[in-house]
């Protein structure tokens, strides 16, 4: 399972080490569930799975690994946006897809298998309207409706896959339209109850953040609940990083700031969104993914990256002149390096309510 860090401990060198350690995971399901964010206001939310912070057995790892049967393979064809204003350089194909609904179990491990925070079962099951924006395959928002559906369910997306158009024709409760949030949402002010927006830093220039987080909180009515999640795709180590790992850092800095993106973003989340001045008393948590080196759940976020890359590949053969299986070659020697050096990748989780005098 992967590490828990509070939102001020940020352990970067080895010198760190020993204090990073002492931020495991909790030993038993009992400590996890004390952990649990409270709800801002109400009584603790009781939609927890406090087994997701047990070790997985076998039954569990295999339940996470079926959501993709693929490695990434860099021999098949993928399709990408076609958005002409977009920067977003990773796929929207079924293989994208079935990364995307990996990472999401990920990311539920770190939260006591919650996908929602700061809200009482309660007010779920009192009909509100969600949003999910970037909502890719919209599994955050199936599952959701799945467990409280008397809500109503909305997502956006640069471009809606082939299983978010196909709740419509299964009978969900879910809409999903194609928006930019870097843009305008097709939404009315003050419309949802809770906006969720998780893992979009690869498709917003650092520039948008600003009218990224107005326009979330736009579409957000007073009371009502933001919950922003990104993560800060250059790792930090326990041990010493080899080459590979640094070059790693090197290349996908670039790679990003071409587009006019920070791939560290995620630790300006909270600046964010106090400069918007819109959130009443936000909290930011933090969770640390362990890459390769802390059991099963580390290797599948390994599985994670090496999907992530060699969706990137077309992008990486033309701006560094490599080869397909150059560029495969490297993916592994710096995931490898990942592992050796104890790599875990800080992920930033920003919530809050709504102003009640905000229109």
């Amino acid at each position: 399972m992967g590490n828990v860090c509070s939102a001020d401990d940020r352990p970067s060198t080895a010198a760190s080490a020993g204090a990073a350690r002492q931020n495991r995971l909790p030993a038993t399901a009992n400590e996890a569930l004390q952990q649990q964010p409270a709800p801002l206001g109400g009584k603790t939310v009781d939609y927890i799975a406090a087994a997701g912070w047990s070790p997985l057995n076998e039954a569990e790892a295999n339940a996470i690994a079926s959501v993709t049967s693929s490695d990434g393979s860099s021999d098949d064809v993928r399709t990408y946006h076609s958005i002409p204003d977009a920067v977003y350089m990773l796929p929207d194909d079924i293989k994208e897809g079935s990364r995307l609904n990996l990472q999401h179990h990920l990311v539920k491990t770190l939260y006591n298998g919650v996908n929602v925070i700061g809200i009482t079962n309660e007010e779920l099951k009192s009909g509100i309207k969600i949003l999910d924006v970037g909502c890719g395959t919209g599994i955050w928002l199936a599952e959701l409706e799945r467990d409280f559906p008397e809500g109503e369910y909305h997502g956006s997306d640069l471009s809606p896959t082939e299983w978010s158009r196909a709740f419509k024709s299964t009978g969900r409760r879910i809409e999903v339209v194609e928006a930019n949030v870097c843009n305008r949402l097709p939404y009315e002010d003050n419309t949802f109850d809770y906006v969720h927006q998780q893992f979009v830093l690869a498709g917003v220039p650092e520039k948008s953040w600003p009218h990224v987080i107005s326009e979330l909180t736009r579409v957000l009515k007073p009371g009502g609940i933001l919950d922003v999640m990104e993560m800060d795709i250059i790792p930090q180590y326990l041990g010493k990083p080899g080459p590979n790992a640094l070059k790693y850092a090197e290349i996908y800095t670039q790679f990003f700031a071409a587009r006019g993106v920070n791939a560290s973003m995620a630790n300006d989340l909270r600046k964010y969104v106090d400069q918007s001045g819109l959130i009443d008393k936000p909290v930011t948590l933090r969770r640390c993914a362990p890459w390769g080196w802390e059991g099963k759940i580390s290797e599948f976020w390994i599985k994670d990256g090496r999907m992530g890359a060699q969706g990137l590949a077309p992008y990486a053969i033309k701006v560094l002149g490599v080869s397909a299986e150059e560029w495969s070659e490297f993916i592994e020697k710096y995931l490898q390096e990942f592992a050796e050096g104890k790599a875990f990748m800080n992920i930033f989780r920003v919530y809050g309510r709504k102003k009640a005098d905000v229109n």
